[in-house]
């Protein structure tokens, strides 16, 4: 089904991190919890999370797993090597963190550091570990990056670009784990803003945001449903709940 929808084609994510004091602040008190409980279980089982400098070794690492896990997921592969290492887009440094489980390497975050801010390039976090923790590992990660914007006085931390088709090209479950990390839709910075006026529906839950009339800040979406209003605010709590997020829900069938 065709819908009329006026949206823009691509967002942005992102996090004014220097309002924070501590890197665990921009979570609830129960995901704060839950990540303390998972930090002491990893570091009892040999897991580390380092900060390292980009190297031809450290790429290769990543991409064999990246590859792996974006596949899995049915998501678009990149070549990680090509954007990264050989043509860098620009010239600021690329930074990873990586995670080991005693010395074997299990994936990471790749950013770069562009002075007053960070930009999350490429992630690659495994699901799932030989131990059970209360929490997915990608939150811990989430706080090693956090740490590192604060001991460096950065200001905000950008996400990359998202097609902002969530529940058709992305899953809505992105979004929320965006929102959940303490992070707000944006429009894409420093990229002509093309605005798409309708969209394909598939009958699916479909969750699109807007954009602003002022500034770049995204402060509301549409949610294209045929479920009940309360079974939607049920299963997507955070996206209902968040304060500086409206989020209005049509039944596009009646």
């Amino acid at each position: 089904m065709n819908i009329n929808c006026a949206y823009p084609q691509k967002i942005s994510w992102r996090i004014d991190i220097s309002n924070y004091k501590d890197s665990l602040n921009p979570f609830s008190d129960k995901t704060r919890k839950r990540i303390s409980k998972a930090k002491k279980l990893l570091d009892e089982q040999g897991y580390i999370i380092r900060c390292e400098d980009l190297s031809e070794k450290l790429i290769d690492q990543f991409v064999y797993i990246y590859n792996q896990h974006i596949g899995k997921l049915g998501g678009l592969v990149h070549d990680v090597k090509e954007k990264i290492f050989n043509n860098p887009p620009h010239k600021f440094p690329y930074k990873f963190f990586n995670i080991y489980h005693k010395e074997i390497y299990m994936g990471g975050l790749i950013f770069s550091d562009r002075g007053d801010h960070l930009v999350v390039a490429y992630k690659a976090i495994p699901h799932r570990l030989n131990i059970k923790i209360p929490i997915s590992l990608s939150y811990i990660a989430e706080t090693y990056l956090y740490k590192y914007a604060l001991d460096n006085n950065k200001m905000y931390i950008r996400r990359g670009s998202d097609r902002n088709l969530y529940g058709i090209e992305l899953s809505i479950g992105l979004a929320l784990y965006k929102l959940q990390i303490g992070n707000y839709p944006i429009l894409v910075p420093d990229k002509k803003l093309t605005i798409i006026n309708s969209l394909d529906w598939k009958e699916e839950d479909t969750l699109v945001f807007l954009a602003p009339q002022v500034g770049n800040k995204i402060d509301q979406a549409m949610m294209y449903s045929t479920k009940p209003v309360d079974e939607l605010h049920d299963t997507y709590h955070l996206l209902f709940t968040n304060k500086n997020l409206t989020v209005n829900i049509t039944n596009p069938n009646g």
